[in-house]
């Protein structure tokens, strides 16, 4: 759950985990996921969302091991996209943004 913080705020998003990738990045395993807003909710009000409403991502990127078993690296919690409450970043595929840095990556919600 995300909430905007009600109606002068903005709206409440329930939040939902996409499809997460393990990856080895110069000899570290890296976590990268995304989540993105739920748009089939119809039976609580705060989830209808107006045209003028953006849909909502977020992403994480997390170090496995360690001595806490991970660590975040980086996080976005709240990226807004699309209209009507819909992000259109559901299925968005993590791409590779350059050879030299295998840590650069992003989120593909084109």
């Amino acid at each position: 759950m995300y909430s905007g913080g009600g109606a002068d705020d903005g709206p409440d998003y329930c939040m939902r985990p996409g499809k997460a990738e393990v990856m080895d990045v110069n000899s570290s395993k890296i976590l990268y996921f995304a989540t993105a807003n739920a748009t089939d909710i119809s039976d609580v009000p705060a989830y209808g969302y107006t045209q003028a409403q953006t849909g909502l991502m977020g992403v994480c990127k997390i170090r496995l091991g360690g001595k806490q078993g991970w660590a975040f690296i980086a996080m976005e919690p709240a990226m807004t996209f699309g209209s009507a409450g819909e992000c259109g970043c559901r299925d968005a595929p993590i791409e590779k943004l350059s050879k030299k840095d295998e840590r650069l990556r992003r989120i593909n919600a084109d």
